[in-house]
This record gives C-alpha cells, sequence and structure tokens, in this order.
C-alpha cells in the first residue's frame, strides 16, 4: 500500500512539473516597445517587440491605469497596436504594452516615453502663374490647427517628384507652346505625415506667352541686398502686391534689368527674374 502511494505521489509530481513546465514557457514575456508607427489625425501605431513570444492578444495601458486602453487579439509575432479616437495637436506618451496567451497576462512593458503630438493632415491648392514662359507654383495650404515643414511638387508630364521644399513657391519651365503640362502638390506636417497629391492642374502655354523673350538689355548697374537685411523677397510684380518667387541674401550682386516705382527688376538666374525693393538694396559700383 506504502508503494502504491509512493508511485502515484512520484507520478503526480512528474505530470505537474511536465505541465507545469509546458505552461510555463508559453508564459509572455515583457514586450520592448520600439516607437511609433503611422501616425493620422485621430490615432497613432504604437510599435513593439514581443521577442519570439506566443501571444493571443496584446493590450495597450496609459500612464500607470490598470485597465488596458484598448485590447487587440492578434496572431502570433505581433508588432504593432493602434490607438484610435484621439485629439488632433495634443501631445501623447507614457505608453505600455502588455501580452497575453489565452487569458495568462505575462509582465507589463516599460514606458514608451518619447510623446506624438497629433497633427491634422492640410488639404492643398495651387495657382500657375506663367509669366515669361515659367510657370510659378504657389501653394496655398488650409492649415488645420497645425504647421506645415515642407512641399513637394509633381510634375506629371515629365514623371518627376521634386524633393521636400520649405519654401512657399515652385518655378518650373520653359514649355513647349501648345503642349499641355500638368502638375500636382502636396505638403507634410510637423509629425512627417504627408497629404493626399492634390488634383492636377493642367496648363497649355499659347504662343504669345512662349514666343522668345526680348533681347536682354546691357546691364547698366548691379544691386545687393543691404548689410543688416537677413533676406529680401523676390517678387513677380514691383510691389508688395506680388507673389513671392524666392529670397535672396547679402553677399551677391544681381544683374539690373529695370526700374519701376523704387524697385530693381534682378536676373536672379539665367531662366528667372524678379523685382526686388530699392529700400533694402544697394547699387553695387
Amino acid at each position: 500500500m506504502k508503494k502504491t502511494i509512493f508511485y502515484t505521489t512520484i507520478c503526480f509530481i512528474g505530470f505537474f512539473a511536465f505541465f507545469g513546465n509546458t505552461h510555463a514557457q508559453y508564459m509572455p514575456s515583457a514586450p520592448g516597445m520600439l516607437g511609433v508607427g503611422a501616425v493620422t489625425e485621430n490615432s497613432i501605431e504604437w510599435t513593439f517587440n514581443l521577442g519570439g513570444s506566443l501571444v493571443t492578444e496584446v493590450q495597450l495601458f496609459v500612464g500607470d491605469e490598470t485597465a488596458p486602453r484598448v485590447t487587440q487579439a492578434v496572431a502570433n509575432y505581433a508588432t504593432s497596436i493602434v490607438e484610435t479616437g484621439l485629439a488632433a495637436n495634443t501631445r501623447y506618451d507614457t505608453r505600455r504594452v502588455r501580452a497575453a496567451y489565452y487569458g495568462t497576462a505575462g509582465a507589463m512593458s516599460a514606458v514608451f516615453p518619447a510623446g506624438v503630438t497629433l497633427q491634422k493632415v492640410p488639404s492643398i491648392r495651387f495657382e500657375a502663374l506663367p509669366p515669361n514662359n515659367t510657370f510659378l507654383y504657389v501653394e496655398n495650404a488650409t492649415q488645420i490647427g497645425t504647421e506645415l515643414s515642407a512641399w513637394q511638387l509633381y510634375e506629371v508630364e515629365r514623371d518627376t517628384a521634386w524633393r521636400w521644399i520649405k519654401t512657399e513657391s515652385f518655378q518650373s519651365g520653359p514649355f513647349e507652346p501648345g503642349k499641355s503640362y500638368a502638375f500636382k502638390v502636396r505638403a507634410r506636417n510637423l509629425v512627417g505625415r504627408a497629404s493626399e497629391w492634390s488634383q492636377p492642374i493642367t496648363y497649355t502655354p499659347p504662343a504669345s506667352e512662349t514666343s522668345p523673350a526680348p533681347s536682354v538689355p546691357t546691364v547698366t548697374k548691379k544691386v545687393a541686398v543691404k548689410q543688416g537685411v537677413a533676406a529680401l523677397n523676390v517678387r513677380t510684380l514691383p510691389s508688395i502686391a506680388g507673389k513671392r518667387i524666392t529670397v535672396i541674401r547679402p553677399g551677391i550682386m544681381y544683374d539690373v534689368l529695370g526700374e519701376e516705382n523704387g524697385w530693381y527688376r534682378i536676373q536672379f538666374s539665367s531662366t528667372v527674374t524678379g523685382w526686388v525693393s530699392g529700400k533694402y538694396t544697394a547699387i553695387v559700383p
């Protein structure tokens, strides 16, 4: 009888040890928080690494709260969880995640320290101004509670996307008379989220705008930005009503092609001209 009890006890202990170890190896370890994935105007994708743990769900916690903000059923080796219903222009941080295997929760991850500020994606429109056989594309962003960080232009006919730039205008050309050209533009906000491309705008330069430019008059003077002026706008017209093309800075001389109402028409590059105020420039001997 004692021998029977002894063997029964040994078998029970062995059974428990076997299945206890089997269960233990499926206990999820603490996920390692990696960073932020996709960001929209009302959601953040928080990314993590489970380190090979088998899981059936992932839970997202906010700060020290004990109840999960989001519970997401997942397949093994999940890598992210999405938190929705958030507000634009609000900073979000102190997020933690925890994995579970069939109701058995693993350890909590460390707090993710890098916060994220959501910002709405701006819409974009632009207009074409074709002076002297060039296209000047000026962005007009509908800013919805945010600041834009860069713009990008796509020339459809040439299948060329410009690099992201921070100036307020694009200039492209020259173009062939009678041929249609299409352009799209998009913006990127401070968290790196890019808007959709705008609807294409097409333009066909008429012959009057694409005829050979008149010969450049003899240059009699040069101007430069006055010392103490950090930057000076170059505009399409000899007044502040003109669209801004670019900016120039002190230290560079520009050929003067004409004068009007205290403004100088300068040769900014081999294909671009514009007007600058004489108030902030000086004639260079």
